[in-house]
């Protein structure tokens, strides 16, 4: 089920999550952008870009993260204009969030 978010479209499928929120900007992009979640407690994260096909194109953040907020850079220097999926896994669970890329 896509529900809209923001500026972005969330699948929830099955996610529950020690995030409060998850956000991509500027939407759309035009070149880097910015991923920005707030945990509410240490956990194990892994942040990547993934093609509308779902092939894996770029890991932006992976590891153990303190509680609180972070935010890590999506380079999009070798992408080109599209749409593309950003998936997010938190302690086993994943959301993806779709966002678009304007050069």
């Amino acid at each position: 089920t896509w529900q809209k978010v923001g500026k972005t479209i969330l699948e929830e499928k099955d996610f529950t999550s020690p995030a409060t929120f998850v956000t991509i900007s500027p939407s759309p992009m035009k070149s880097d952008g910015k991923i920005t979640l707030k945990l509410e407690e240490k956990g194990v994260v892994e942040v990547v870009v993934m093609n509308i096909a779902g092939s894996r194109l770029q890991t932006v953040a992976s590891g153990v993260f303190d509680m609180g907020q972070h935010s890590w850079n999506i380079e999009t220097g070798r992408l080109s204009s599209g749409v593309y999926i950003c998936s997010v896994s938190i302690a086993g669970k994943t959301t993806r969030t779709l966002f678009t890329l304007q050069k």
